[in-house]
């Protein structure tokens, strides 16, 4: 799929965060390798955010080369809820073979690419923001796989339900 409604909803979620913490609109960016994607959350941004919404940048990794922002979230499309079900069902019966790993790293299409990664983490200043499933990412790609791990070690992942849960905690506390 070339659009994720669900991470849709975890990216505006987050610009909305950042907006209530006083961010300034034009120091977010976010950032997807679809334009399908973009088009999607540039719309749910405009719907639930209003006019701050047209000063946050919305773009493909390849069009946002080369900008920086004082934050970033990455939106990895192809890596959650709709992929996720072909390639878990596989998983469960197959075990991480050789073969499973081309599938899985079949199933990133763009992603595969170590340079779009690298491009799409490396923009921000201050904060950055990766929304995708850890598990199908790093079953992609060894690049995915060392970023997921190097995250973890950190502790600095959070189910899209944690995180969707600080965020309705943060607001229910102001």
């Amino acid at each position: 799929s070339l659009k994720n409604v669900g991470e849709a909803r975890s990216v505006v979620a987050a610009c909305k965060a950042l907006l209530r913490q006083k961010c300034d609109p034009r120091d977010i960016a976010v950032i997807t390798p679809y334009k399908a994607q973009q088009h999607e959350i540039r719309a749910r941004l405009e719907r639930e955010v209003g006019a701050h919404s047209k000063s946050i940048l919305i773009g493909t990794v390849h069009a946002l080369q080369g900008s920086e922002r004082e934050y970033i979230i990455v939106s990895f499309v192809r890596s959650t809820s709709q992929d996720e079900d072909v390639v878990t069902s596989v998983a469960k019966t197959t075990g991480d073979s050789v073969a499973l790993q081309e599938m899985y790293a079949k199933s990133l299409g763009i992603l595969e690419n170590f340079r779009v990664l690298n491009v799409a983490i490396t923009r921000a200043k201050y904060g950055l923001i990766c929304v995708g499933n850890a598990d199908v990412l790093s079953k992609g790609s060894k690049d995915f796989r060392d970023f997921i791990h190097s995250l973890r070690s950190c502790k600095c992942i959070l189910s899209q339900t944690e995180f969707l849960a600080s965020v309705r905690a943060y607001r229910a506390s102001q």
